[in-house]
């Protein structure tokens, strides 16, 4: 009486095979997911200075009052920043100031955000610090603009509010080799 052994499972070299086809994909696939993942925080950032700016409109007309939305040191010439403040102008000045000479509070702060590397910004705006929302929702004085960048992958949002107090974000490709 013969007894017959079935084996089951896989040879050495069908486990070989697949072990090397999985390190092919890996090998293929990390690069991209590193990179979807970079992209990933610049979409975020740009996201949350788009919601900072909505939340700005909807609070000036909420509250009846000025909002103002400052983009880096207000003191600072240079258009990049890390950055961003929201809060209501209470004493109708135009700026936005936390505490004057006295120590008294002038405005309220009610949002700050900051941009991590690789992340940076840049603003485009015609007085170069912040966005003003008057108690109709509009821009106090021209439209402004702010430009999100990745420096690694050159991935980058442009946001632009109108005169009118519309706000727009646009992905784009920054040509050259970083920002």
């Amino acid at each position: 009486m013969e007894i017959c052994r079935r084996t089951t499972g896989f040879t050495l070299v069908e486990l070989m095979v697949g072990v090397a086809m999985l390190s092919i994909l890996a090998g293929i696939a990390l690069p991209e997911f590193r990179q979807m993942t970079v992209n990933v925080k610049t979409k975020s950032a740009a996201r949350e200075v788009y919601d900072l700016l909505q939340h700005g409109r909807i609070l000036a007309v909420r509250e009846g009052g000025a909002v103002w939305i400052q983009f880096g040191d207000p003191g600072s010439d240079n258009t990049s920043f890390s950055d961003v403040v929201l809060g209501l102008d209470l004493n109708n000045d135009g700026k936005l100031t936390e505490i004057d000479a006295d120590g008294k509070a002038l405005d309220e702060i009610r949002e700050r955000f900051s941009f991590e590397a690789p992340v940076k910004a840049k603003r485009s705006l015609a007085d170069g610090r912040g966005v003003f929302f008057n108690p109709q929702g509009t821009l106090t004085g021209s439209a402004a603009g702010v430009e999100v960048t990745n420096t690694l992958t050159r991935r980058a949002y442009a946001l632009s509010v109108s005169a009118v107090g519309t706000i727009d974000m646009r992905g784009k490709t920054v040509p050259g080799e970083g920002v």
